[in-house]
């Protein structure tokens, strides 16, 4: 059976995983690098030349990854081990990600999958290693942003 604070620091992680992507997705590169330890590594399985290492460094890559256009991440599943004041953990997730978001433009939906290695920084969990693999893309085409003009077909109630 875990242990209450063996749990509590999961929870913790996990929420550090879901903040790492929202400030991704916020473009908010100033608190994307608060994830991250001071001496971090930050590096891409599946594009070598990636790597991105300490706050300053995370900073800049990140607000550079702002170009890509409007992101929308999720984390599918996760897989926390913690021993201590370190943990591993393994993370699969989607991204959205639209570019303009201009009718007619690209989608972009991404399958991506994060290695990670975690310490207690300040007090806080942080990661200290993250490796981000692209697992599969596909491409498709963004439709008008409004809804429907007509309403939809009413829907009968099931008796």
């Amino acid at each position: 059976m875990t242990d209450p604070d063996t749990l509590l620091d999961r929870m913790r992680i996990r929420e550090v995983a879901d903040l790492y992507f929202f400030y991704c997705d916020a473009h908010e590169p100033e608190n994307v690098v608060k994830c991250f330890a001071r001496d971090a590594v930050f590096r891409s399985a599946t594009q070598a030349e990636m790597r991105l290492q300490g706050h300053a460094e995370l900073e800049e890559g990140f607000r550079s990854f702002t170009a890509y256009g409007r992101a929308c991440h999720s984390v599918a599943t996760m897989e926390i081990h913690v021993d201590g004041q370190t943990a591993r953990s393994r993370l699969f997730g989607t991204c959205h990600l639209s570019g303009k978001a201009e009718p007619g433009g690209p989608v972009f939906v991404r399958g991506l999958r994060y290695e990670d290695r975690w310490i207690v920084e300040d007090g806080r969990w942080v990661i200290a290693e993250r490796v981000h693999e692209a697992l599969w893309q596909f491409e498709t085409t963004l439709i008008h942003r409004m809804l429907p003009e007509k309403p939809c077909a009413p829907v009968e109630p099931r008796r």
